[in-house]
């Protein structure tokens, strides 16, 4: 679940400012953040969408969403 969490985020806001400070690129940076954080709300919920899919085909014992949840309290 970590993976998933990394590879669904969106890329980080900070690369335009970098881009913007090294005189590099600007635009494709800015363009990168949008096109990220747009497809990262589709991936997140396709996730979500899978993996609750996956637990009740296997009757919670790959992953045991109610474990999480009072671990979690």
């Amino acid at each position: 679940i970590g993976l998933m969490c990394i590879f669904i985020a969106p890329c980080a806001t900070t690369s335009f400012n970098l881009a913007s400070a090294m005189d590099s690129d600007a635009d494709l940076a800015a363009q990168l953040v949008v096109f990220t954080s747009v497809c990262s709300l589709g991936t997140i919920f396709m996730w979500i969408f899978i993996l609750a899919g996956w637990e009740s085909f296997n009757e919670g014992r790959v992953l045991d969403i109610n474990a999480i949840r009072r671990y979690h309290g």
